[in-house]
């Protein structure tokens, strides 16, 4: 009777740490799982730290603008194309950041992190879109070797936001994108995902007590994508709100394992 009862928890535990993803769409998958950390264990208590990382500055519309860069160990000798990722980070910080909390990941798998830095507060799409993003990127490939196949798109919150446009402006750019956080910020930008070049697979993640970006407005704007024909899957943490730092690891680490199945055809 009590190895039934201890097996019974068991598969009820087992039951909360992560539920069966489900199919609102066909080009939509939904799940829902714990961080490692609850959010009453949060610190909030972040500073950035650039360690290992490189400023660098490229000069668009003739201001001087700047991104941070970090090349793996494994890479220093290497001539082999390497995966790159795009970190754009939330508002109030800079691309220290995200490329901080990238660099377990980046050392394990040879990934070139590449953090570019607000020109405000926030995002602005006329300031950090297009021609900032794009002088970043040939800045980079001027002096390392980039798979084309393997270049990536990952964004937290403000980041996240401007993360989902990119992905609409420069889907051949891009071979897939993820964001903790975001959401279009008006329904009737959702019409913008038609000039997408290209289908761009997107993963979502958010908390299920994110007081900035809620669930619902989430899931409306991962469903546009899917109705749109985007390969799109939407990630609920449970207890979890907005803050990304004391679980970014876990994060960042399911963003790439969705990125390693989705190369440039």
């Amino acid at each position: 009777m009590i190895l039934r009862r201890s097996l019974f928890v068991m598969l009820c535990c087992a039951a909360f740490l992560f539920i069966e993803p489900v199919r609102a769409h066909e080009n939509l998958t939904e799940a829902t799982l714990y961080a490692p950390k609850p959010s009453h264990l949060y610190t909030y208590d972040y500073v950035e730290n650039d360690e290992g990382q490189i400023r660098r500055g490229v000069m668009v519309k003739k201001q001087e603008r700047s991104y941070q860069i970090y090349l793996p160990p494994k890479l220093s000798n290497s001539t082999k194309p390497a995966p790159m990722v795009v970190l754009l980070h939330g508002a109030g910080r800079s691309g220290i950041s995200l490329v901080e909390k990238w660099k377990r990941i980046a050392d394990e798998n040879g990934i070139i992190l590449v953090g570019p830095t607000s020109s405000g507060e926030g995002w602005d799409f006329e300031q950090d879109g297009t021609d900032f993003i794009s002088a970043v990127l040939q800045d980079v490939a001027a002096e390392h070797i980039i798979d084309p196949k393997r270049v990536y798109l990952f964004g937290h919150s403000a980041g996240g936001v401007i993360a989902l446009y990119l992905s609409i402006a420069h889907a051949d750019m891009f071979a897939a994108s993820a964001v903790h956080a975001a959401h279009l910020m008006k329904p009737s930008d959702r019409a913008l995902i038609e000039r997408a070049a290209r289908k761009v697979p997107l993963y979502f993640m958010v908390g299920d007590n994110d007081p900035l970006f809620p669930v619902a407005i989430v899931k409306e704007s991962a469903m546009a994508f899917a109705e749109k024909g985007h390969k799109t899957f939407i990630v609920t943490l449970d207890d979890h709100n907005h803050w990304y730092y004391d679980n970014a690891v876990y994060i960042n680490r399911r963003a790439w394992s969705f990125f390693t199945k989705n190369p440039l055809p």
